[in-house]
């Protein structure tokens, strides 16, 4: 097991190690700073289509899906310290905090809303997916998993709504 996957285990940042073992240096906190937007983004979208399915829909078996997605995020993040994680956070200093386009606040219908919330939870799991790779690859596999679920949710839940 490499060094990055034991500090993975135990829940720290995994440090870059030089071939003669000498650690090099930890994840950058620019990293870390999109690793905890992408995963709040995709957690925020999945609890919007959470609500629709349990409150509009009153679908029990969607509802539970999609919390349990959210979960599984959680859980296949949690390596990725969340001290850190918050510490890397800029939320003031965001230069994309105020870029907004004339699309971000209109939602004609139901149907508009899920699909703009099920693609930010698509593009955000593969923000993390590609960003832990190089430190955290097992988070990678995991995150690729639910963006597919993801992607079978949508589905079901625009074929029910």
């Amino acid at each position: 097991m490499g060094e990055n996957e034991k500090n993975e285990k135990n829940g720290g940042s995994p440090s870059h190690t030089s071939p003669s073992g000498m650690e090099t240096g930890t994840v950058p906190a620019s990293v870390l700073r999109i690793l905890d937007a992408a995963i709040n983004r995709s957690s925020e979208g999945m609890r919007v289509v959470e609500s629709f399915a349990r409150m509009v829909l009153e679908d029990t078996f969607l509802s539970r899906q999609l919390k349990q997605l959210r979960h599984d995020l959680v859980q296949s993040c949690q390596c990725i310290d969340t001290i850190s994680r918050i510490q890397a956070r800029d939320s003031e200093g965001d230069v994309g905090r105020n870029v907004q386009t004339e699309s971000e606040y209109q939602r004609e219908n139901f149907e508009s809303l899920i699909r703009s919330n099920m693609t930010r939870v698509q593009q955000a799991t593969r923000t993390i997916e590609e960003y832990s790779k190089s430190s955290w690859p097992s988070v990678a596999k995991e995150v690729e998993q639910i963006r597919y679920r993801a992607y079978t949710l949508e589905k079901a839940i625009l074929g029910t709504a």
